[in-house]
C-alpha cells in the first residue's frame, strides 16, 4: 500500500510504501530530508515533518513505472535508497524555508483581501449607478423611517387625536358652565339674602307696629310690657292650635275667644313683668280682655277681615285648571274655604279629599292659576344637608298676608318617632306654614308638604329648627287616588326649570302660593 507524501520545503507531491512510515525520506529534487509521518485518518495526503539529517536512511519504493519526470517535476518520484557510502549535499536550512512559506502565505491572503474588497466596492457602484434616472436609496429611507406617524398617521392616532381635542372642548366648556353657574348662584344667594332681609324688615315693622299699639292703647306707652303681653299672647294661639279640629273652641268664634281670654289672663298672672305692672298700675288682667277684643291695629287695604276665619294656612297650585293641595288640619271639618290670592281677591275652593291619616288634603276651585308646581315622584330619598325652602303665610293677623321665605337643609330623611313618610328639617315654621310646599331648591320640584313643628310642651314655643314635612311619594300616592286631579295634572304638567335657576324657582314658587283661611 502507498501513501501519498508533500515535501515540506518545496512541495514536491511524492509516494511512498506505507512500511516506510516513522523512517527518514529524503526530496528527490531539493535533498530537503523529512520525516515521514503516518497519514491522518480523514485526509489522504500525509505532510511530511523535517528533522535533522540522520545517519541512517529509510529507503523508500518509487511508485510503478511512468514517463521520466522533468527536473524540478512535482511528478518526480523518490530514489529507492542512497547507495553505500554515498554522501548528499547538505539540506537547504530550515528556518530559511519556512520564512518564505510564510511569506508567501501572507502574500497570497493580502491578494485575496484585496481582490475581495475590490470586487465588494465593484459591486456597490455598480448597484448605486445602475439606474442613473432613480434617486438614491440611501437618502430617502432615513426620511420615510424617520416621520412615519407625520406622514401616515394610522387610524387609532387620528381617533386618539380627536378624543384630546374633544377632551379639551369639553373641559373648557365645563369651565366656561362652571363660571356662569357660579355667577347664577351668587347671584341667586344676594337676591335671596335681600329678600330675606326685606321680609325679616316687614317683619319688625309689623312686630314693631303691633307693639306701639299694645303699648299705647293697653299699658300706657310701656313697651317692655307690651312685648310680653304680645309673647304670652301668641303662646295662647298656640295652644289653641294644638287642640283638635272639631275641638267647639275652634269652631266658634265666642268659644274661641273665651278660650285665648281665659288662658292669657292665666298666663299674665304667671308673668313676672305683667303682674308687676298691673300691681303698679292698679289694674286687672280681666280689663285687658275688652281692649283687646275691640282695639286691633287697622287693617291694612286688600286684607281679609280675620274675625270671620277661624284658622289659617298655606297651599299650593298642582294643576293647570284649578288643583291645589295643603294639610287637613288646615281644613278641618269645613267643605269649602277661601282662598286668598296674591293680587288680594278671595275665591273660594272645595274640599274633595281629605287624608287624616298623612294629614293631607285635595281642594279644587274654579278659577286658573298662572302658575303651578311639580310634585316629585322620584323614590330616592333626599340627601342629609340638601337646602330647601318654603314659601307661606306665617300668623296672617300679626305678621300680613304677603308670603314669607324661610329655607333651611334636610336634617332627618325620617320625621317623629322616625316616620317614613316625613322628612325632619331646618326650615323655621310658624302657625300659618302648615301645608306650604317644601321645595328642592336646586331643581324647584316639591319634595314635601310642611306640616308640623316641634314644640316645647310646657311653654308651647317652638323648638328652634325643627320642622317636619310629608313626603312627596306619600303625596303622589294621595293625588293618585283621584283620577280627575291625576288627568289634569298629567294633561298639562308643569314647566321645567333650568336647574341651579334659584331666582326663577323661588317666583315661581311664590306665584303658586295661597293663603287658606277657614271660616268659622
Amino acid at each position: 500500500m502507498n501513501i501519498n507524501l508533500k515535501c515540506p520545503n518545496c512541495g514536491l507531491d511524492m509516494l511512498a510504501e506505507a512500511s516506510n512510515v516513522g523512517g527518514i525520506g529524503q526530496c528527490t529534487s531539493c535533498g530537503q530530508q523529512f520525516v515521514v509521518a503516518p497519514p491522518p485518518q480523514f485526509l489522504p495526503v500525509v505532510r511530511a515533518q523535517m528533522v535533522v539529517p540522520a545517519s541512517r536512511q529509510i529507503p523508500i519504493t518509487p511508485p510503478p513505472a511512468s514517463p521520466a519526470p522533468l527536473p524540478h517535476s512535482p511528478s518526480r518520484t523518490m530514489p529507492r535508497t542512497a547507495p553505500a557510502g554515498q554522501r548528499h549535499a547538505p539540506p537547504a536550512p530550515v528556518k530559511r524555508t519556512e520564512h518564505k512559506s510564510k511569506n508567501r502565505d501572507k502574500i497570497l491572503i493580502g491578494s485575496v483581501l484585496t481582490i475581495g474588497a475590490l470586487l465588494i466596492f465593484g459591486l456597490l457602484w455598480l448597484i448605486q449607478h445602475a439606474n442613473p434616472g432613480a434617486p438614491p436609496t440611501e437618502p430617502a429611507q432615513p426620511a420615510a423611517v424617520a416621520k412615519p406617524a407625520v406622514a401616515v398617521p394610522s387610524a387609532r392616532d387620528k381617533e386618539l387625536e380627536r378624543l384630546e381635542t374633544k377632551q379639551k372642548e369639553m373641559e373648557k366648556e365645563l369651565e366656561q358652565t362652571k363660571l356662569i353657574r357660579d355667577k347664577h348662584e351668587q347671584d341667586a344667594q344676594e337676591a335671596m339674602l335681600a329678600e330675606r332681609r326685606r321680609q325679616e324688615a316687614d317683619m319688625t315693622a309689623q312686630q314693631t307696629k303691633l307693639r306701639h299699639h299694645y303699648a299705647e292703647t293697653l299699658f300706657e306707652g310701656d313697651e317692655e310690657a307690651a312685648k310680653t303681653f304680645i309673647t304670652e299672647l301668641e303662646n295662647v294661639r298656640n295652644e289653641l292650635d294644638m287642640l283638635p279640629e272639631d275641638a267647639k273652641e275652634r269652631t266658634s268664634k265666642e268659644e274661641t275667644y273665651k278660650f285665648v281670654a281665659s288662658h292669657l289672663i292665666k298666663r299674665i298672672g304667671n308673668n313676672a313683668v305683667l303682674s308687676e305692672w298691673l300691681k303698679t298700675h292698679g289694674r286687672k288682667a280681666e280689663e285687658l280682655m275688652p281692649g283687646l277684643a275691640q282695639k286691633k291695629p287697622k287693617a291694612p287695604d286688600g286684607t281679609p277681615d280675620f274675625s270671620n276665619y277661624a284658622a289659617f294656612g298655606s297651599g299650593f297650585w298642582v294643576s293647570a285648571d284649578g288643583w291645589l293641595l295643603t294639610n287637613s288640619h288646615v281644613v278641618g271639618l269645613a267643605t269649602t274655604v277661601d282662598l286668598r290670592m296674591r293680587d288680594g281677591t278671595i275665591i273660594q275652593a272645595k274640599i274633595v279629599k281629605t287624608d287624616t291619616v298623612n294629614d293631607l288634603a285635595l281642594l279644587k276651585a274654579s278659577s286658573a292659576p298662572s302658575s303651578w308646581l311639580p310634585v316629585s315622584k322620584v323614590e330616592a330619598e333626599l340627601k342629609l344637608g340638601q337646602t330647601v325652602f318654603t314659601i307661606g303665610y306665617p300668623n296672617p293677623e300679626i305678621q300680613g298676608v304677603e308670603p314669607k321665605f324661610t329655607d333651611g337643609r334636610i336634617s332627618s330623611v325620617t320625621g317623629i318617632n322616625d316616620s317614613k313618610n316625613h322628612y325632619q328639617t331646618t326650615v323655621p315654621i310658624q302657625h300659618g306654614n302648615s301645608g306650604g310646599p317644601l321645595v328642592d331648591l336646586l331643581t324647584g320640584w316639591v319634595v314635601g308638604i310642611v306640616d308640623a313643628r316641634l314644640e316645647d310642651q310646657r311653654s308651647g314655643a317652638g323648638v328652634a329648627n325643627v320642622s317636619y314635612a310629608i313626603k312627596s311619594n306619600v303625596v303622589c300616592t294621595f293625588i293618585d287616588s283621584v283620577p280627575e286631579a291625576k288627568a289634569a295634572i298629567e294633561r298639562k304638567p308643569a314647566t321645567f326649570l333650568k336647574k341651579g335657576d334659584e331666582r326663577a324657582v323661588i317666583d315661581r314658587v311664590k306665584d303658586a302660593g295661597m293663603l287658606i283661611m277657614k271660616p268659622h
